[in-house]
């Protein structure tokens, strides 16, 4: 294997494999869905974090914490074929700027 078979972009790095039969690593795309998925919680975790912030301070919360509990469920990932197409989701709840 020669380092030019390898993707340029890292980000689906635990998702390469080489079971096709051509000469390049390719990317495994259940796993790369499974990869972002787990990214966009990160995401989400943390934006849920600075809600428990404003609620402790009094600041009605509740429906901006559910929506983003839901996100992982409303996000539908298998439309998404090629792990460039993959990367550029960031579902707009997640876009919002934190309180």
């Amino acid at each position: 294997m020669n380092v030019d078979d390898l993707p340029d972009d890292r980000t689906f790095r635990n998702a390469w494999t080489d079971d096709n039969p051509t000469t390049t690593v390719d990317v495994d795309m259940v796993k790369a869905r499974q990869i972002h998925m787990d990214y966009l919680r990160h995401i989400r975790n943390k934006k849920l974090e600075a809600l428990d912030v404003e609620q402790l301070k009094g600041v009605d919360v509740s429906s901006e914490k559910q929506a983003l509990r839901d996100m992982p469920q409303n996000v539908d990932l298998t439309p998404y074929q090629t792990p460039e197409s993959l990367k550029a989701v960031m579902p707009a709840i997640l876009q919002e700027v934190n309180p």
